[in-house]
């Protein structure tokens, strides 16, 4: 039986069309502030086009982290997308497939998939 401890985070996949395209997953609320996020397409580890943010704090102490995957739009519908969440306060990763769950910016309001 693992130990969990701390707060999970929440965690959100938005789909942004400029300068270019691309993906981010952002988790916020999460304590300890050690976390760790990934990508996959069609269920593979992906690590080009990849940047991951310093995680910040909030304001109640929790912190915040986003991961931005830069990725054409086709390749979107062509692949399976994931963003994956690994915390000390979670049971199992929290996974985020960005088809299903993805909302997209494209500076007039948002809209969900």
């Amino acid at each position: 039986m693992q130990f969990m401890y701390g707060y999970p985070p929440t965690a959100s996949v938005i789909q942004k069309h400029s300068p270019s395209p691309e993906v981010v997953c952002h988790a916020t609320g999460f304590f300890p502030k050690a976390v760790n996020i990934t990508w996959r397409k069609d269920g593979e580890d992906v690590n080009e086009d990849v940047e991951l943010r310093e995680t910040l704090p909030n304001q109640d102490g929790s912190f915040q982290k986003r991961s931005i995957l830069k990725v054409p739009a086709e390749d979107l519908q062509k692949h399976t997308y994931t963003c994956v969440i690994q915390h000390s306060s979670l049971k199992e990763e929290l996974v985020l497939n960005v088809r299903n769950e993805c909302r997209i910016l494209t500076g007039r309001k948002n809209t969900f998939l």
